[in-house]
């Protein structure tokens, strides 16, 4: 299911590349997820509940992170969650959320490396019998979102980018 999305997701990518006539902003998928890698990522998840959601699961054995999705905003690899700027950004969301860390009761999952004011997590405390669990999306340290799943969040990610695409062909932005 997922496999589909990412390729729609691609084709509108390709779309907005071609509109702006950019191709330094083509994004770039990972290649699939070692078992090693994987393993990782189920160590990490395994701090809070039994398993990976079977959605990013299966964008994990595709691609180990997606460069360029919207602007610097990247779906990160498994070796970037604890890259030192990940960890840069973990402390500065620290000083803006108080009491409400996300990294301690959360998986990371996309981050804006230059700014670190976007970031989506998957939210083991709402993970249901299907395994998956919630994707929350705070940008400028604020909650701005919250989907089902992450092939929701994907979901979602299309409609976003098929809105931008809108408005270029309508001279809504400026490229």
């Amino acid at each position: 299911m997922c496999r589909s999305v990412i390729a729609e997701i691609s084709d509108l990518n390709q779309q907005l590349v071609d509109l702006l006539d950019d191709e330094d902003a083509a994004p770039h998928l990972g290649p699939p997820c070692t078992p090693a890698q994987i393993d990782a990522v189920r160590r990490e998840f395994a701090r809070f509940v039994q398993g990976i959601p079977p959605s990013y699961l299966e964008f994990l054995e595709l691609h180990d992170g997606w460069t360029g999705i919207l602007g610097d905003i990247r779906m990160l690899t498994v070796t970037e969650r604890s890259a030192t700027w990940m960890l840069d950004i973990a402390q500065a969301t620290l000083e803006w959320l108080d009491d409400d860390d996300p990294f301690a009761s959360m998986v990371a999952i996309e981050a804006d490396p230059s700014t670190g004011s976007y970031l989506a997590f998957l939210d083991p405390r709402t993970a249901r019998e299907s395994g998956e669990m919630d994707v929350v999306v705070y940008v400028h340290f604020e909650v701005e979102m919250r989907v089902g799943s992450f092939l929701d969040y994907l979901a979602d990610r299309a409609e976003m980018l098929r809105q931008v695409i809108d408005d270029q062909l309508n001279g809504d932005l400026e490229s």
